[in-house]
């Protein structure tokens, strides 16, 4: 098994935002559809590949043996780094594979 983190590729954009998607439905599996919505709605894939050449925004992609398992989403504002979003597939999760 080969564990990398790697700058998100526009190639895998759409297997991270519907990880990302997954996440916010599992997170919020109790509040209502519009409610998850509103998280989906700010992560599309089109605007996902727009924002891969802004320098102010970082997203990340962890893939095991090349298949996408996790995701960061960061944006620099004003020089300071905020983490908005880290998701882990179920199956990857208590492997150790973050140590």
């Amino acid at each position: 098994m080969i564990f990398i983190i790697e700058n998100l590729r526009e190639t895998d954009v759409e297997a991270v935002v519907n990880l990302y998607q997954f996440i916010i439905d599992e997170l919020h599996a109790r509040s209502l559809e519009v409610e998850r919505l509103h998280f989906k709605d700010i992560y599309p894939a089109e605007e996902v590949k727009k924002r891969l050449d802004n320098k102010d925004c970082v997203y990340l992609a962890g893939k095991e043996d090349g298949k996408v398992v996790g995701f960061v989403f960061a944006w620099v504002s004003e020089g300071v780094g905020n983490l908005h979003w880290m998701g882990l597939s179920p199956d990857c999760r208590k492997k150790g594979l973050w140590r």
